[in-house]
């Protein structure tokens, strides 16, 4: 076991890529840890605001923050590649690969951006509450809301479907080559076949209950 200290406030969100950890919290900071020399790399400062968000993949990450922006970054040398500005609100979540960024805000829109120039590609709009998580695989995206909803969608931004059956909040969502698993509010954990061209929940949990 071994501890890693430095942050000037509570660390809110981790990711290994590779071998390296990455941390952010309240301090606004993004801070980068080998897991094999146990020392601190980088200390990485852009953000004027709490970071709310981090993701990582390869050598990069993204962070969301309080601030309304999202930030590409290096891990290996710390520098800034792309300050995505565009959301009025607090950015909630974020996932990326080689190719895009998509990032969801309390705003209500989530927001494709391109990985080479920083620019914002697409702008899906349609939930009427915030965003609280998304993913994407090659097929879909999919973003989840305090409308109760999930809202798929293409990676040129066009709407698909509109998933409902949650009540409250859609807290999280999950993906693979088959199935959406979205969970929120009121103990519910929905598994959707997303590539019927009618969705319908193929399984939902509720409390110590499955549901067909």
């Amino acid at each position: 076991m071994f501890t890693f200290m430095g942050h000037g406030g509570s660390v809110d969100h981790l990711a290994i890529s590779g071998a390296k950890l990455v941390s952010a919290g309240t301090d606004r900071t993004v801070r980068v840890w080998s897991l094999e020399s146990k020392e601190l790399e980088q200390i990485m400062r852009i953000h004027t605001d709490e970071i709310e968000c981090l993701s990582a993949y390869k050598n990069f990450a993204v962070t969301g923050s309080w601030d309304n922006t999202l930030v590409l970054w290096n891990l290996d040398t710390g520098q800034c590649i792309h300050h995505c500005i565009g959301h009025n609100e607090v950015v909630t979540c974020c996932q990326f690969n080689s190719k895009w960024i998509v990032s969801g805000s309390a705003d209500g829109d989530a927001r494709i951006w391109s990985c080479l120039t920083g620019l914002c590609l697409h702008v899906l709009s349609g939930h009427e509450g915030e965003i609280y998580c998304l993913v994407f695989n090659e097929i879909i995206i999919a973003t989840g809301s305090s409308d109760s909803t999930v809202r798929m969608w293409t990676h040129e931004g066009k709407h698909l479907r509109t998933l409902q059956e949650h009540m409250g909040v859609v807290r999280c969502l999950h993906i693979n080559e088959d199935r959406l698993v979205s969970g929120g509010d009121q103990s519910m954990v929905v598994v959707w076949d997303y590539k019927l061209v009618t969705v319908s929940p193929t399984l939902a949990f509720q409390f110590d209950h499955c549901i067909e």
